[in-house]
């Protein structure tokens, strides 16, 4: 159980001004932010984001 939690990829989520606003691992505890767009990027691994619209009171989900 402890290597597969170590094997799991570190994220950030950055605000349109470019703030990492949370952080996280993948597969881990949700991460909430405020309603609005947002970019996903992966810990350590350039060119690796993905673009996310949360909105108000929903879930968003975010897939490499």
């Amino acid at each position: 159980d402890a290597m597969a939690k170590a094997m799991r990829p570190g994220f950030e989520v950055v605000d349109a001004q470019g703030a990492v606003v949370g952080e996280g691992l993948a597969g881990g505890e949700p991460v909430r932010v405020m309603p609005g767009n947002y970019t996903v990027r992966l810990t350590g691994r350039k060119g690796a984001t993905q673009s996310v619209a949360v909105r108000a009171k929903e879930k968003a989900a975010v897939r490499f």
